[in-house]
């Protein structure tokens, strides 16, 4: 675990109230002798500080707010006097008003009388004195063929027709001081004791508060490769109260009766052990073996080593153990690929190539370099339109699935795994040249079943060895089959790719989608397959596709089926994560990963637990802790088929200087998690949030720029970076959301330009943080 500050930020306000409430507390119960639940007090104020951003901060960029015109108090006199004289000429083009809007709107400042329209000529009229504007008409008639200037037809005809009426247009002049006082609005005093005029009330701003401090852990996946790391003898030792794990940080007292106390660090559970001295942890990292790789039998009946070749193993019950892993490519070849790469339009005379052409080209490429560099790995192909073309290594007749049976999630995947019997079995050294045939045979046909074609592939690839892969390129909406447009709605949609996912994550399978720019795919709903399994999903023009597929399989999975486990302080508890995610009391987190590899990165906040709740901790003096521990647990099936447990645990000394610790902060982990936990937002479609969650990082890391070390402002550089383009698509998707909720009483579809980029940067990691 890497954090960001080496000590964990406790806020003084906070301790100060906990200490106040708890002695009051203390002496209650000893004058009362009350229970601890009948005795405390609910303490509503929020005491942690929190970063204000207000609504005229959330902008198209992020360290710029937005646009606003900046009136000065001169102007606002002028804007309000030249209102109050054009008022008698608006009153002349406006014709007769009900009495009670004439007394509500047309009331000067100062007190003045009421402006009266004039009267038609089919009205009757009453004598009446000269109104203002008659005076004021009056006194500017001798400068009218001075000063008018000429009119545009247009307003030629609007003035006949309203002399027509009976109506005198009226020229704009420039106003003299004297008119102003014959007006009221001028008095004749001197200019610097004219009042200043208020400006109309606006409304008020939105002020969102974002909770910031330097509370941040990283947890990379990458430590899983660290072979050097200490490997217990024993099995690990669990708190009975919070499963917490014995680590390196625990304290043990003997006991009369030669056993152990074990008082634990995370939740003051007493517990009593007996642990051998070898048996003690002696560095913050452990691993520990659960369940041994599996026994892999040879087909003459001898045992072979768990690392035995592709095909050898034959008890069902235990993962295979292959030399490689599989790769199954799931290649969309509806009428959409029979167009051009780079414009929607047929082939044309330049003869540039079409979807299908380039994506063929790839494929051939992808198996001769998997023949030279990975000759035992087996690569398998399916191909969908309306109908699904079960290839496989190319060995056998190709087998399809059809409208008849596809509809059924178990069948298709009885199905595939029969399949993988059958059609996938050759290594690519031996199936390269017929596989290759059957990717330039490809043609385009009609629609797209996307969903029994993906649930295919992973069927094939799952009775692969662990770590296998299913790559999938499409260009288009599904609209067939289960999990298309015409299967339901979004949540439906969703549901089905959701449950492959898990089906996928618990064959050890990696699932990448590639989709091509220039048609939406509803990436929003076919995404969780790729997210249960940590795959990665991309939106690339047609000549990018061969990287992507290369950086995909340059990729090589560490784990299989990891479940991490996070652990705080029973004091403690983890900010802005889902609930379901969380339990004891928000002071433990819980994330299935499905697959990782060394760029799979985590990162989490903590804060303390609101005084209310530390009140009830009756057995722990917040005030007296000094250090606090952390904890992972991250559970995962290795390749060769074992199952472990890596057990980190840090311990860190608690301070109050916040300012102090943001200087010496660490501003790749901070950086990497703001960017993770904004893209988070704005994917729950929280925009708003989001782009407020940007900005405060933004501020921060920021502050007294100046003093930034050098390393730090390279990793502000980093963030911008990185969080630019998302923070834009956030700011334009809350309008686009704001609008359509108001107009259409929805919410909005995010485009697949959005999914895919809250999505990529959601699982923002160092290397990508730092690319330069």
């Amino acid at each position: 675990m890497k954090k960001a500050s080496k000590k964990a930020y406790v806020s003084k306000n906070v301790l100060e109230v906990y200490q106040r409430e708890r002695e009051k507390l203390l002496q209650k119960k000893e004058e009362q002798k009350l229970g601890a639940g009948e005795a405390i007090q609910e303490v509503d104020e929020d005491y942690q500080s929190a970063e204000e951003v207000d609504s005229d901060d959330l902008g198209d960029d992020i360290d710029k707010p937005k646009q606003s015109v900046q009136i000065q108090p001169q102007q606002i006199v002028q804007q309000q006097i030249s209102s109050r004289v054009a008022a008698p000429q608006q009153q002349m083009l406006a014709g007769p008003q009900p009495q009670q809007q004439q007394s509500s709107k047309h009331i000067l400042f100062g007190g003045g009388a009421a402006i009266q329209p004039p009267k038609l000529k089919s009205q009757k009229t009453l004598p009446a004195q000269p109104t203002p504007g008659e005076i004021l008409r009056a006194k500017a008639a001798p400068m009218k063929k001075k000063m008018a200037p000429p009119q545009p037809p247009m307003m030629q005809k609007m003035h006949q027709s309203m002399s027509q009426l009976g109506v005198q247009p009226q020229q704009q002049q420039p106003i003299q001081p004297q008119q102003l006082q014959t007006l009221g609005l001028m008095s004749s005093s001197p200019p610097s004791a004219i009042p200043l005029l208020k400006p109309p009330p606006q409304p008020p701003k939105a002020v969102y508060k974002q909770k910031v401090d330097t509370n941040v852990f990283q947890i990379s996946m990458d430590c899983l490769k660290d072979t050097t790391a200490e490997l217990a003898t024993g099995d690990p030792i669990h708190c009975k109260g919070c499963q917490a794990i014995f680590n390196v940080y625990s304290t043990l007292v003997q006991q009369a009766d030669a056993s152990q106390l074990w008082v634990c660090e995370f939740c003051n559970e007493k517990n009593l052990v007996n642990i051998e001295p070898e048996e003690r942890p002696k560095s913050e990292a452990v691993s520990y073996m659960l369940e041994s790789a599996p026994i892999v039998v040879a087909p003459t009946g001898g045992v072979v080593a768990p690392t035995g070749g592709a095909g050898e193993m034959t008890t069902a019950s235990k993962p295979q153990v292959a030399k490689d892993i599989s790769v199954v490519f799931c290649m969309d070849i509806s009428g959409s690929m029979g167009l051009t790469s780079h414009k929607l339009a047929r082939i044309s005379a330049m003869k540039q190539p079409t979807r299908l052409e380039v994506v063929q080209q790839t494929l051939e490429g992808q198996i001769k370099e998997m023949r030279e560099k990975h000759p035992e790995r087996k690569v398998g192909l399916v191909a969908f339109d309306d109908v699904v073309d079960i290839i496989g290594d190319g060995s056998n007749e190709v087998t399809q699935l059809t409208q008849d049976n596809y509809n059924d999630f178990h069948f298709v995947v009885k199905n595939g795994v029969a399949c993988a019997g059958s059609h996938f079995n050759l290594p690519i050294k031996h199936s390269a040249d017929k596989l290759t045939q059957y990717v330039q045979a490809m043609r385009p046909r009609r629609n797209t079943a996307l969903g029994p074609a993906l649930l295919t592939s992973i069927a094939l690839a799952g009775e692969g060895s662990l770590g296998s892969q299913v790559i999938v390129c499409t260009d288009g909406l599904s609209n067939a089959g289960p999990g298309s447009s015409k299967s339901g709605g979004q949540e439906t949609i969703a549901k089905f790719y959701e449950q492959c996912g898990e089906y996928a994550k618990s064959k050890g399978v990696t699932v990448h989608i590639v989709t091509i720019i220039g048609a939406e795919c509803n990436i929003d709903a076919i995404s969780p397959v790729a997210e249960a399994t940590n795959g990665e999903i991309e939106r690339v023009n047609p000549s990018d596709i061969q990287r992507n597929f290369g950086d995909f399989l340059a990729k090589q999975v560490l784990a299989t089926r990891v479940q991490l486990k996070v652990k705080l302080h029973k004091g403690l508890e983890f900010r802005g994560e889902n609930p379901a995610h969380m339990s004891a009391d928000r002071s433990i987190l819980n994330k299935d990963f499905g697959n990782v590899n060394a760029d799979t990165d985590l990162t989490f906040e903590y804060q303390l637990k609101p005084v209310s709740q530390l009140l009830r901790l009756s057995d722990i003096d917040f005030t007296q802790l000094r250090h606090l521990p952390f904890q992972a647990q991250i559970h995962y099936t290795a390749l060769d088929g074992s199952r472990q447990v890596r057990v980190i645990t840090q311990r860190l000394e608690t301070s109050s200087d916040k300012e102090g610790l943001r200087k010496e902060a660490d501003f790749e982990v901070l950086g990497i998690n703001a960017v993770q936990q904004s893209n988070k937002l704005a994917r729950q479609g929280d925009f708003k949030k989001a782009q407020v969650a940007v900005k405060a990082w933004d501020r921060v890391m920021n502050k007294e720029a100046g003093a930034l070390s050098v390393e730090q402002k390279v990793q502000v550089s980093n963030f911008r970076g990185a969080i630019t383009e998302s923070y834009q698509m956030m700011n334009s998707n809350a309008q686009i959301q704001e609008r359509e909720s108001k107009v259409m009483g929805k919410k909005a579809v995010v485009s697949d330009a959005a999914s895919q980029q809250f999505y990529s940067q959601q699982r923002m990691n160092k290397s990508k943080f730092n690319k330069k």
